[in-house]
Protein backbone atom coordinates (compact mmCIF):
# COMPACT_ATOMS: atom_id res chain seq x y z
CA UNK A 1 0.00 0.00 0.00
CA UNK A 2 1.35 3.03 -1.32
CA UNK A 3 2.26 6.02 1.12
CA UNK A 4 0.31 9.07 0.85
CA UNK A 5 2.51 12.22 0.71
CA UNK A 6 1.21 15.51 1.29
CA UNK A 7 2.53 18.04 -1.96
CA UNK A 8 1.96 21.44 0.50
CA UNK A 9 3.53 19.61 3.70
CA UNK A 10 6.72 18.32 1.56
CA UNK A 11 7.00 22.16 0.00
CA UNK A 12 6.95 23.80 3.26
CA UNK A 13 9.78 20.67 4.35
CA UNK A 14 11.80 21.34 1.53
CA UNK A 15 12.04 24.88 1.99
CA UNK A 16 13.46 24.61 6.01
CA UNK A 17 15.84 22.01 4.05
CA UNK A 18 16.65 23.81 1.28
CA UNK A 19 20.38 24.25 2.73
CA UNK A 20 21.18 21.02 3.04
CA UNK A 21 19.60 19.41 -0.01
CA UNK A 22 18.75 20.99 -2.89
CA UNK A 23 16.19 19.57 -5.57
CA UNK A 24 18.30 20.42 -8.25
CA UNK A 25 21.07 18.86 -6.57
CA UNK A 26 21.39 15.29 -7.17
CA UNK A 27 23.75 12.16 -6.65
CA UNK A 28 24.36 9.12 -8.38
CA UNK A 29 26.22 6.45 -6.86
CA UNK A 30 27.30 3.52 -9.39
CA UNK A 31 28.60 0.59 -7.28
CA UNK A 32 29.59 -2.03 -10.16
CA UNK A 33 30.93 -4.45 -7.44
CA UNK A 34 27.65 -4.91 -6.32
CA UNK A 35 26.34 -3.72 -9.63
CA UNK A 36 23.77 -1.46 -8.28
CA UNK A 37 23.27 2.05 -8.85
CA UNK A 38 21.57 4.73 -6.07
CA UNK A 39 20.52 7.70 -7.07
CA UNK A 40 19.81 10.67 -4.57
CA UNK A 41 17.47 12.88 -4.98
CA UNK A 42 14.76 15.17 -2.73
CA UNK A 43 10.97 14.13 -2.40
CA UNK A 44 10.42 17.74 -4.00
CA UNK A 45 12.18 16.75 -7.00
CA UNK A 46 10.60 13.48 -7.18
CA UNK A 47 7.39 16.12 -7.24
CA UNK A 48 8.53 17.97 -9.86
CA UNK A 49 9.48 15.07 -12.37
CA UNK A 50 6.27 13.43 -12.21
CA UNK A 51 4.44 16.72 -12.65
CA UNK A 52 6.75 17.59 -15.62
CA UNK A 53 5.55 14.08 -17.21
CA UNK A 54 1.92 14.23 -16.13
CA UNK A 55 1.08 18.51 -15.54
CA UNK A 56 -2.56 17.11 -14.41
CA UNK A 57 -0.89 15.98 -11.12
CA UNK A 58 -0.55 19.75 -10.65
CA UNK A 59 -4.18 19.84 -9.64
CA UNK A 60 -4.01 17.01 -7.27
CA UNK A 61 -2.89 17.97 -3.68
CA UNK A 62 -1.48 14.73 -2.94
CA UNK A 63 -0.69 11.28 -4.38
CA UNK A 64 1.25 8.22 -3.95
CA UNK A 65 5.07 8.54 -5.27
CA UNK A 66 5.06 5.27 -5.03
CA UNK A 67 2.67 4.55 -7.92
CA UNK A 68 4.59 5.95 -10.21
CA UNK A 69 7.28 3.71 -9.99
CA UNK A 70 7.27 3.03 -13.80
CA UNK A 71 7.87 6.80 -14.75
CA UNK A 72 10.71 6.55 -12.68
CA UNK A 73 12.03 3.61 -14.38
CA UNK A 74 11.71 4.94 -17.76
CA UNK A 75 12.54 8.07 -17.06
CA UNK A 76 16.29 7.54 -16.23
CA UNK A 77 16.76 4.60 -18.18
CA UNK A 78 16.17 7.44 -21.05
CA UNK A 79 18.58 10.30 -19.35
CA UNK A 80 21.31 7.61 -17.65
CA UNK A 81 23.12 6.34 -20.61
CA UNK A 82 26.11 4.00 -19.36
CA UNK A 83 28.75 2.13 -21.57
CA UNK A 84 31.02 -0.44 -20.00
CA UNK A 85 34.13 -1.79 -22.66
CA UNK A 86 31.69 -1.27 -25.55
CA UNK A 87 28.68 -2.75 -23.50
CA UNK A 88 25.24 -1.18 -22.71
CA UNK A 89 24.24 -1.70 -19.26
CA UNK A 90 20.56 -1.25 -18.39
CA UNK A 91 19.27 -0.41 -15.85
CA UNK A 92 16.05 -1.99 -13.17
CA UNK A 93 14.35 -0.17 -10.59
CA UNK A 94 14.51 -2.30 -7.45
CA UNK A 95 13.59 0.02 -4.89
CA UNK A 96 12.58 3.44 -3.75
CA UNK A 97 12.82 5.51 -0.58
CA UNK A 98 10.80 8.78 -1.21
CA UNK A 99 9.43 9.49 1.76
CA UNK A 100 11.80 11.16 3.33
CA UNK A 101 14.11 14.24 3.03
CA UNK A 102 17.03 12.13 1.65
CA UNK A 103 15.12 10.32 -1.01
CA UNK A 104 16.60 7.89 -3.06
CA UNK A 105 16.08 4.91 -6.05
CA UNK A 106 18.12 2.02 -5.91
CA UNK A 107 18.60 -0.01 -9.64
CA UNK A 108 19.83 -3.29 -10.77
CA UNK A 109 22.84 -2.98 -12.92
CA UNK A 110 22.49 -5.67 -16.09
CA UNK A 111 25.26 -6.41 -18.24
CA UNK A 112 28.37 -5.27 -15.74
CA UNK A 113 31.62 -6.77 -16.89
CA UNK A 114 33.56 -8.22 -13.84
CA UNK A 115 36.48 -6.52 -14.90
CA UNK A 116 35.71 -3.29 -16.11
CA UNK A 117 39.18 -1.33 -18.11
CA UNK A 118 36.70 2.02 -19.30
CA UNK A 119 33.30 3.47 -19.83
CA UNK A 120 31.04 6.14 -21.69
CA UNK A 121 28.43 7.77 -19.27
CA UNK A 122 26.29 10.17 -20.41
CA UNK A 123 23.22 12.28 -17.58
CA UNK A 124 20.88 14.44 -18.78
CA UNK A 125 18.17 14.28 -15.84
CA UNK A 126 16.66 17.46 -14.95
CA UNK A 127 18.07 19.23 -17.65
CA UNK A 128 14.17 19.81 -18.70
CA UNK A 129 13.19 20.59 -15.27
CA UNK A 130 15.70 23.27 -13.69
CA UNK A 131 17.66 25.82 -15.16
CA UNK A 132 20.93 24.66 -13.45
CA UNK A 133 21.54 21.54 -12.45
CA UNK A 134 24.47 19.80 -10.77
CA UNK A 135 24.79 16.21 -11.13
CA UNK A 136 27.16 14.61 -9.15
CA UNK A 137 28.00 11.05 -10.20
CA UNK A 138 30.61 8.98 -7.72
CA UNK A 139 31.91 5.45 -9.69
CA UNK A 140 33.40 2.50 -7.48
CA UNK A 141 35.23 -0.43 -9.02
CA UNK A 142 37.24 -2.60 -7.80
CA UNK A 143 38.11 -0.38 -4.59
CA UNK A 144 38.84 2.67 -6.70
CA UNK A 145 36.71 5.53 -6.41
CA UNK A 146 35.63 8.05 -9.06
CA UNK A 147 34.00 11.49 -8.72
CA UNK A 148 32.26 13.86 -11.19
CA UNK A 149 30.68 16.92 -11.54
CA UNK A 150 28.13 17.23 -14.06
CA UNK A 151 25.49 20.01 -15.16
CA UNK A 152 23.76 21.88 -17.90
CA UNK A 153 27.46 22.21 -19.98
CA UNK A 154 28.61 19.27 -19.56
CA UNK A 155 26.74 16.03 -19.51
CA UNK A 156 29.32 13.35 -21.04
CA UNK A 157 31.90 11.56 -19.42
CA UNK A 158 34.65 9.25 -21.22
CA UNK A 159 37.43 7.40 -19.10
CA UNK A 160 39.50 4.16 -18.27
CA UNK A 161 40.02 2.42 -14.80
CA UNK A 162 42.92 1.52 -13.24
CA UNK A 163 44.12 -1.88 -13.40
CA UNK A 164 44.31 -3.05 -9.34
CA UNK A 165 43.68 -6.57 -9.99
CA UNK A 166 45.93 -9.41 -8.60
CA UNK A 167 46.92 -10.12 -12.12
CA UNK A 168 48.53 -7.50 -12.90
CA UNK A 169 50.44 -7.48 -9.12
CA UNK A 170 51.56 -10.87 -9.52
CA UNK A 171 52.90 -9.90 -13.02
CA UNK A 172 55.35 -7.52 -11.55
CA UNK A 173 56.74 -9.90 -8.63
CA UNK A 174 59.63 -11.43 -10.64
CA UNK A 175 60.55 -7.70 -11.33
CA UNK A 176 60.37 -6.97 -7.77
CA UNK A 177 62.39 -9.35 -6.55
CA UNK A 178 65.17 -9.30 -9.08
CA UNK A 179 65.56 -5.43 -8.64
CA UNK A 180 65.40 -6.43 -4.61
CA UNK A 181 68.48 -9.35 -5.25
CA UNK A 182 70.43 -6.80 -7.40
CA UNK A 183 70.42 -4.10 -4.32
CA UNK A 184 71.31 -6.55 -1.87
CA UNK A 185 74.29 -7.71 -3.62
CA UNK A 186 75.74 -4.14 -4.64
CA UNK A 187 75.09 -3.16 -0.73
CA UNK A 188 77.02 -6.64 0.38
CA UNK A 189 79.98 -5.87 -2.90
CA UNK A 190 80.20 -2.19 -1.51
CA UNK A 191 80.99 -3.75 2.09
CA UNK A 192 83.10 -6.08 1.14
CA UNK A 193 85.17 -3.66 -0.56
CA UNK A 194 85.29 -0.77 2.11
CA UNK A 195 86.00 -3.63 5.09
CA UNK A 196 89.52 -4.87 2.43
CA UNK A 197 90.46 -1.55 2.99
CA UNK A 198 90.14 -0.51 6.37
CA UNK A 199 91.49 -3.77 7.79
CA UNK A 200 94.98 -4.47 6.95
CA UNK A 201 96.91 -8.32 6.63
CA UNK A 202 98.74 -8.37 9.59
CA UNK A 203 102.42 -8.33 9.71
CA UNK A 204 104.71 -11.72 9.85
CA UNK A 205 107.23 -12.15 12.26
Amino acid sequence: MGKYISIVLLCFFGTIQVKAHHPNDISYFFKLDEKQLVIHLTPRSAIDLLEHRHPQLRNESRFSLQSYTLDFQSYFEGHVLLTIDNIPISMTLVETQLDKHDARLIFELVNVPNTPKGFELTISSFLGLYKKVKNHVFIHSDGAKYHYALDNNRTHILDSFQITNNQDITSKIPFFSGGLALLFLSIGLVVYRIRTRVIKPSSTT
